[in-house]
């Protein structure tokens, strides 16, 4: 049996689903992705929980997170943010100039942003027996809303000492304006091109890549495009 999922969707649930039904190379695999975004110490991490796509309600809707226990026992919490390319190319520069120009919550810079807010605050936020209530964060008021699920996510997120923020995105090594790295410091990038070279042996993962491109019919060539990737 074969599952195929779409664009970045499909490519993360491939890749992080492998690594946690992989009991004897799963955690191993994990730390190395750590160690791509530059994670401090990625190989003294262990017991990692993965959490597919929760909702954290008015601080958005992480891709991916993850929660690891490091070697002096500190609980870390890892928001993930994944784009892709869309056939079309992404540019990281483009997704901070939009972040300036408006509030569109499908924006990578905005949706970090958002995650950076609730750990902020994510101890002043009440606790599921309590009257939920608006918080006043960087981006404003914000509110965890009264789903029990999404309070019950946010309670055990508390537990976090620290945090950490990675974005998986297309290849953007052309690019010399940095500027998003002035107000997102702390933002680590991982490349779809480097999980695709790095995880060769997560066949589902690299079989989603790959059938994740087509050829363009409206060039003479037909060249491949890419859904995820800018470079092939």
């Amino acid at each position: 049996m074969k599952i195929i999922g779409y664009s970045e969707r499909g490519a993360m649930n491939a890749l992080f689903y492998e690594m946690a039904f992989d009991k004897k190379t799963g955690e191993e695999n994990m730390r190395e992705f750590l160690k791509l975004a530059k994670i401090e110490n990625s190989e003294k991490f262990s017991d990692f929980e993965i959490y597919n796509e929760f909702s954290l309600s008015e601080f958005g809707n992480p891709d991916l997170v993850i929660i690891a226990k490091r070697e002096d026992n500190v609980r870390v919490v890892f928001f993930i943010e994944a784009k892709v390319s869309a056939c079309n190319g992404f540019r990281i520069n483009t997704a901070y100039n939009n972040y300036e120009k408006n509030c569109d919550t499908s924006n990578l810079f905005y949706q970090i942003k958002q995650k950076e807010a609730f750990f902020n605050v994510r101890r002043e936020i009440p606790t599921h027996t309590e009257e939920s209530a608006s918080i006043d964060t960087i981006m404003g008021p914000r509110n965890i809303g009264n789903n029990p699920v999404v309070r019950k996510f946010a309670d055990y997120l508390k537990e976090c000492s620290e945090a950490e923020y990675i974005a998986i995105i297309p290849t953007v090594s052309c690019e010399t304006d940095e500027r998003w790295k002035k107000k997102f410091p702390n933002l680590k990038i991982v490349f779809w091109e480097d999980l695709y070279d790095k995880f060769k042996g997560i066949e589902p993962f690299i079989e989603t890549i790959e059938y994740n491109q087509a050829e363009d019919p409206k060039t003479v060539s037909k060249k491949l495009k890419s859904q995820i990737m800018n470079k092939l």
